[in-house]
C-alpha cells in the first residue's frame, strides 16, 4: 500500500511537469512557483511588460532545449532588449523556434 500511495504522488508530480499548464496546476496544489510568463513571449514589448510586473533580475529562457542554450540573465531594464533578441536568435538556431 505504501508504494501505491507513493506512486500516486509521483504520478501527480509527473503530470505537473509534463502538462503545458504546469504553473496553473502547481498553483492549484499550493506548490511554490517562480513568477514569469504564462507561455511563450513573442515580442520585446510583451517581454518588457512582463518584466515590469515581476521585476529584475530575471532569467530569459528558451521554451525548448536545455543545458543553458537560450538562457540569459537580465539584471536591469536597459539590457533587456539586447538579451531578449540574443535569446530569440539562439532559440531559433539551436531549437528551430523562437
Amino acid at each position: 500500500a505504501f508504494y501505491r500511495k507513493k506512486y500516486k504522488i509521483y504520478s501527480k508530480h509527473i503530470k505537473i511537469y509534463t502538462t503545458h499548464n504546469r504553473k496553473k496546476i502547481a498553483k492549484k496544489y499550493g506548490l511554490p512557483i517562480i513568477e514569469g510568463s504564462e507561455g511563450g513571449v513573442k515580442s520585446f514589448e510583451e517581454a518588457k511588460s512582463i518584466c515590469k510586473e515581476i521585476g529584475y533580475p530575471l532569467l530569459i529562457k528558451a521554451a525548448a532545449g536545455g543545458g543553458g542554450k537560450g538562457m540569459k540573465i537580465v539584471e536591469e531594464e536597459n539590457k533587456l532588449e539586447n538579451l531578449f533578441l540574443i535569446a530569440k536568435t539562439e532559440a531559433k538556431k539551436y531549437f528551430g523556434n523562437d
